[in-house]
C-alpha cells in the first residue's frame, strides 16, 4: 500500500529540510519579495536557485507566464554549457537558496543529481504547457477562419443590391415613438414608475402584452394581476422595454418562424447581456439590455426581404447584418452608442478587443459574450460556439472566469435562477433542456 497523504507530506518536508541543510555551506537562505527576478532566461551566468517556501513563475523570454511552481523546485543553471532557456519570478513572498555558477560544481553529488531530476521535470511541464498553448493559438486560428468560412461569407458589393437594401430600409415603418421615450427612460437614473406607466399606457397592444407577460405560468406569481402600474414594478424597466421592442415589431416585420426565433434568441442576449453587467459593476447596464435586444435586427431585416422577395434575401444574406443593424437603428435615431454596438457585436467571435473602438469595447464585449452564453445554451451536438476570443474579452470585463461554459454555469445560471420570475419563457425552456442534458451527461 502506497503512503498515506500526512506521510508523503512528511516525507517531503524531511526532503525540504535535508536540501536546505546541505546548501547552507554554499548558500545562504534569502527572504525574496513577491515580482522579483530569480533567475533571468538564457542569462549565461544564471545561479542555481532552490525554492525552500512561496511559489515562483516561470517565464520565456518574453515575460510570458509559462508555469507556477512551488517548494521544492530547483531554477536556473546547473551545466555552464547549456544555460536555463527560461527565466523565474516570484509569485509572492517566497525563499530561495542561490548557489552561484561557479559554485555548482561544489554541491554533494546527490544534490547535483536532485537538481538535474527537478530541472528536467520542470522542462517537461513547460513543453506541454507550450504544446498545450500552441494548440489553442492554432484553434483559435482555425475558428477565425471557420467563422469566416461559415458565417462573413464573401460580402457582396452591387450597387444595385445596396440601393435596393437602402430603399427597403427607408421604406420600414418607424418605431413607435414610446420606444424612444422609454429608451430614454431607462438611461434615466431619475426616471420613476410613474413616467414609465404614462409612456407604456400609450398602445392597448403593449398593455395587454404585459399584463399577459406578468400573469403568464413562468413567472410563477401568486395571484392575478390587473393593475398595470403593478405589473410595470414587477417586471421591471428592462423588461418592459424588451416587450415594448417586441410589441413594436409586430407591426414591421413578418411573423414568421425565423423571425420569432431571433426575437427569442434577442430576448435571452438582453437578459443575460444586462445581468453580466450588473455582475461585473460595468456602467450603463441598460445600454447594453437594449444593444442586446437589438444586436440581431440586420438578420431580422435579411429575413423580412426574403419574405418579400426570395431572390433578393438570399443574396443579401451574405451582407454584413450587423452594418444592415446598425443602419437601420441610425435611420430610427438610436443613440450612437446603441448602434455602434450592435454593428461591432459579432468581432468578439473573430477578433480581439483591440479590433473594436474603445468608445464602445465594453458594450461590445458584454454584448458579445452574452450572444456566446445564448449560443452555448442553445447549440446542439456537435454545434461549434465561435468562443476564440472569449478569454479575451472576460478579462476585459474583469472576469475571473476562462470559458463561456463557466461565465453561463457559475455566473448567469445562479443570476437567473435567483430572479427566476423575470426570464423569458424561451429562455427557460432552454435552460430546462440544458439541465436536462447536462444531468444525463449528454455534454459537459
Amino acid at each position: 500500500m502506497g503512503a498515506t497523504m500526512p506521510e508523503c507530506q512528511k516525507e517531503k518536508t524531511e526532503i525540504l529540510a535535508k536540501v536546505s541543510a546541505s546548501l547552507k555551506s554554499l548558500s545562504a537562505l534569502r527572504d525574496i519579495e513577491a515580482k522579483t527576478v530569480l533567475v533571468h532566461a538564457g542569462d549565461e551566468h544564471q545561479p542555481l536557485a532552490y525554492l525552500k517556501s512561496g511559489k515562483a513563475y516561470i517565464t520565456d523570454s518574453g515575460n510570458n507566464k509559462l508555469a507556477l511552481v512551488g517548494p521544492g523546485s530547483w531554477l536556473g543553471q546547473l551545466d555552464k554549457s547549456a544555460p536555463f532557456p527560461f527565466g523565474a519570478v516570484a509569485a509572492d513572498s517566497c525563499q530561495i537558496s542561490l548557489v552561484e555558477a561557479e559554485k555548482v560544481g561544489d554541491l554533494p553529488p546527490d544534490l547535483l543529481r536532485a537538481a538535474g531530476a527537478g530541472l528536467a521535470r520542470l522542462s517537461g511541464q513547460i513543453a506541454e504547457r507550450q504544446r498545450q498553448l500552441a494548440e489553442k493559438y492554432n484553434n483559435r486560428a482555425n475558428y477565425l477562419s471557420s467563422y469566416i468560412t461559415d458565417t462573413i461569407g464573401v460580402r457582396q458589393t452591387d450597387i444595385v443590391l445596396r440601393q435596393a437594401l437602402g430603399d427597403y430600409i427607408k421604406g420600414l415603418p418607424a418605431l413607435p415613438s414610446y420606444i424612444d421615450r422609454l429608451m430614454s427612460l431607462l438611461q434615466d437614473e431619475k426616471s420613476c414608475v410613474s413616467d414609465i406607466v404614462a409612456v407604456a399606457s400609450e398602445d392597448p397592444s403593449m398593455v395587454t402584452d404585459i399584463l399577459k407577460a406578468v400573469n403568464s405560468s413562468f413567472y410563477g406569481l401568486p395571484g392575478h394581476v390587473e393593475d398595470f402600474q403593478r405589473a410595470v414594478v414587477l417586471l421591471g424597466l428592462d423588461e418592459i422595454f424588451r416587450i415594448a421592442v417586441k410589441t413594436g415589431f409586430r407591426g414591421i416585420f413578418p411573423d414568421t418562424e425565423e423571425v420569432r426565433a431571433q426575437q427569442n434568441h434577442a430576448l435571452s442576449v438582453s437578459r443575460f447581456a444586462f445581468d453580466l453587467a450588473k455582475a461585473y459593476n460595468i456602467p450603463k447596464a441598460s445600454v447594453a439590455s437594449i444593444a442586446g435586444m437589438l444586436h440581431g435586427i440586420g438578420t431580422t431585416i435579411v429575413y423580412a426581404m426574403k419574405e418579400d422577395n426570395l431572390k433578393l434575401g438570399s443574396v443579401l444574406a451574405v451582407f454584413d447584418q450587423s452594418k444592415i443593424g446598425s443602419l437601420l437603428l441610425r435611420t430610427w435615431n438610436f443613440p450612437e452608442a446603441i448602434w455602434r454596438s450592435v454593428q461591432y457585436h459579432e468581432y468578439p467571435e473573430f477578433a480581439a478587443p483591440a479590433a473594436v473602438p474603445e468608445n464602445v469595447r465594453m458594450q461590445v464585449a458584454v454584448v458579445g459574450l452574452a450572444h456566446m452564453c445564448d449560443e452555448y445554451l442553445t447549440a446542439q451536438e456537435g454545434q461549434r460556439v465561435y468562443d476564440a476570443f472569449a478569454e479575451q474579452y472576460l478579462k476585459l470585463i474583469g472576469s475571473r472566469e476562462t470559458s463561456i461554459q463557466d461565465l453561463f454555469n457559475k455566473v448567469l445560471l445562479p443570476s437567473l435562477k435567483k430572479n427566476g420570475y423575470k426570464i423569458p419563457s424561451a429562455l427557460d425552456e432552454n435552460i430546462k433542456t440544458k439541465d436536462e442534458k447536462q444531468q444525463e451527461g449528454h455534454q459537459p
